[in-house]
């Protein structure tokens, strides 16, 4: 688990996003840096994070995904 998942509540709403991630994405693996860039995202909303500072992830999702190029 990445390093800001501190507590027992973060960890749940980590498998939470990584259970999420499976079902919206189950194409793609864990092996990938965009499927945690995707799960980030989803932990990172369920925490509410602005969008501002959610931006570098989504950014990042995108470029991982081969949607955008940096």
């Amino acid at each position: 688990m990445p390093g800001n998942v501190k507590t027992k509540r973060d960890e749940k709403m980590w498998k939470r996003a990584k259970k999420e991630a499976h079902k919206s994405y189950p194409d793609k693996s864990e092996d990938d840096d965009s499927f945690w860039a995707i799960v980030q995202t989803i932990y990172k909303r369920m925490k509410g994070v602005k969008e501002e500072e959610d931006l570098n992830y989504t950014n990042r999702l995108r470029y991982l995904s081969g949607l955008e190029k940096l």
